[in-house]
């Protein structure tokens, strides 16, 4: 009894990217698989690479936008005769003043609101995810899989700490100019014991000072 050949296995990243409200759609090319479609941009992860990296390939290949895969949000894995396709989707981040284009012929994009996501024709792998994304919940705060204050304040920590040593550096060289040390001031101004000694205390207040400005502006920038 002869078996049957062995299915192959096909990895597909596919990037959830959302904008004011909006997800990005990509139309499948007629003449194709599931031509006329629409879904999520990515592609075929090619034998050992990286999910992440995959997805920003295939993004800038088919929207000109790498784009950042920043937390898995589902994994769906379908059978075929012929193959067993695994699809990850990941929540994606691209600038914000950066514009997809399409750069397939006859792969128009576009940006569909949660109820528009499921009205439209799609694929069965995408169903349920575009049902959770449709959710009146999902864009809530506490339900957002990253927020971008928290990208602003990580991508934000070693600015603030360059401008917090610049800011000890340029006042240290002005105190040293007049005669003075300018740690020992700190300590013999200060009327509690310093734990990190006067220079170490004042950088890391003025490194927190930096990040707060950070995420302060990106607060804005979100509302």
């Amino acid at each position: 009894m002869n078996e049957p050949p062995p299915r192959e296995a096909v990895l597909v990243a596919a990037a959830v990217i959302e904008r004011d409200g909006r997800f990005l759609l990509r139309r499948r090319p007629p003449g194709g698989h599931l031509a006329g479609l629409w879904e999520f941009p990515g592609g075929k992860v090619e034998p050992g690479e990286d999910w992440k990296h995959a997805l920003g390939r295939e993004l800038e290949e088919e929207i000109g936008i790498a784009g950042v895969a920043v937390k898995l949000i589902d994994e769906r894995t379908f059978d075929y005769p012929e193959r067993r396709v695994t699809i990850r989707f990941f929540w994606t981040l691209i600038p914000k003043n950066a514009e997809p284009r399409s750069l397939e012929e006859n792969a128009p994009l576009r940006w569909a609101t949660p109820e528009e996501l499921l009205s439209l024709p799609s694929p069965d792998a995408n169903r349920e995810v575009i049902a959770r994304l449709s959710s009146p919940d999902f864009l809530g705060e506490g339900e957002r899989p990253v927020d971008t204050v928290v990208i602003w304040g990580l991508w934000g920590l070693p600015l603030a700490f360059v401008l917090a040593a610049l800011t000890w550096m340029i006042a240290e060289r002005a105190a040293g100019k007049r005669g003075h040390d300018l740690a020992r001031l700190i300590e013999q101004g200060v009327p509690f014991p310093l734990v990190i000694g006067g220079a170490r205390s004042v950088v890391l207040a003025t490194f927190l000072f930096f990040e707060a400005i950070i995420i302060a502006i990106a607060l804005r920038k979100r509302r």
